[in-house]
């Protein structure tokens, strides 16, 4: 860095990079910014800073014009349809078990399991859950 009565130099390797008038001590650099550093990659970055609020929130915020539901609330807002908690009964114990293998789960835990393997007995209070390293 150079600095002359009323011009600074900014060198690189004996390189000169930038001259600029020194205006009362101040340096004054005219700058446009290409295109590509005023674009974003999201379509709407403050609905999913916001936490994907509804369209009265991003109205009282003066957030026109942004499309809602995006593709995430969409996804997030899906219902599956409710499972059939009737089973039939059953005498003795093990006659009917329920098993859920349940994974892979990220990030997996500190001793290295992804998955859970849950098993219930139906007739009786017998519950066990197993982790998993692998299927």
């Amino acid at each position: 860095m150079h600095q002359q009565e009323k011009t600074f130099s900014l060198t690189s390797n004996q390189e000169v990079l930038l001259t600029r008038e020194m205006i009362d001590r101040l340096i004054y650099i005219n700058y446009e910014l290409p295109t590509v550093f005023l674009t974003t990659a999201e379509k709407h970055p403050w609905h999913n800073r916001l936490g994907h609020p509804g369209p009265a929130i991003l109205k009282t915020l003066g957030l026109h014009n942004i499309e809602t539901p995006c593709q995430i609330c969409k996804i997030s807002k899906a219902h599956r349809l409710p499972f059939n908690h009737h089973f039939d009964p059953v005498q003795n114990p093990m006659d009917s078990i329920h098993i859920d293998l349940v994974g892979p789960i990220t990030p997996a835990s500190l001793s290295g399991f992804k998955y859970l393997l849950k098993i219930v007995d139906q007739s009786s209070p017998f519950k066990i859950i197993n982790f998993l390293k692998r299927k």
